[in-house]
């Protein structure tokens, strides 16, 4: 059993562009909708997960990626954001491949309105989705092998939406 460390880890600090490049847009447009977003860097140094949600072509969900890179963090009990909301629902996802039929492992959280909160997501509430379902059988999150992160809005109403964010880390 691995003991999980004390401290943290920063996967990803907003106020810098740099890591807000390493962002990207991931729409239900792959799909045929018409939802847009973006991550985009603000002057208070922090960066906005911001566009509209569209029901148009069988839409209905906005997302943001990280680009694919390597991370193990086997070592730690889950994931730690900071941000302030805009009233909305939003899930984190979690990816241990870039392929496009692979699994996300997603964990929701609320974002009260005009408040800055720090939420915690341990890594056992992620479960494994695939468009939107829970396959059964899915193997569990693979700690040691994570490739991608993303936001995701997939309320299915049609209505613009903002998070802003400070910093993502592992704890």
């Amino acid at each position: 059993m691995t003991i999980p460390t004390q401290g943290e880890q920063t996967l990803f600090d907003f106020s810098n562009p740099e890591t807000i490049a390493q962002w990207y847009a991931h729409d239900d447009t792959v799909m045929g909708g018409v939802s847009g977003s973006q991550l985009q860097g603000t002057e208070q140094r922090t960066a906005f997960f911001v566009g509209a949600v569209s029901l148009d072509n069988n839409g209905g969900f906005a997302a943001v990626r990280s680009r694919p890179s390597t991370y193990d963090l086997h070592n730690f009990v889950g994931i730690e954001l900071r941000f302030k909301g805009d009233g909305k629902r939003y899930s984190l996802n979690i990816r241990n491949d870039s392929g496009v039929n692979g699994l996300r492992y997603q964990a929701s959280f609320d974002a009260q309105a005009g408040v800055w909160t720090t939420v915690q997501l341990p890594f056992h509430a992620f479960v494994a989705t695939r468009r939107g379902k829970t396959p059964p059988n899915s193997p569990p999150l693979d700690l040691e092998r994570i490739s991608s992160f993303g936001l995701i809005i997939a309320n299915k109403q049609a209505e613009p939406f903002c998070l802003e964010l400070t910093w993502m880390k592992a704890y």
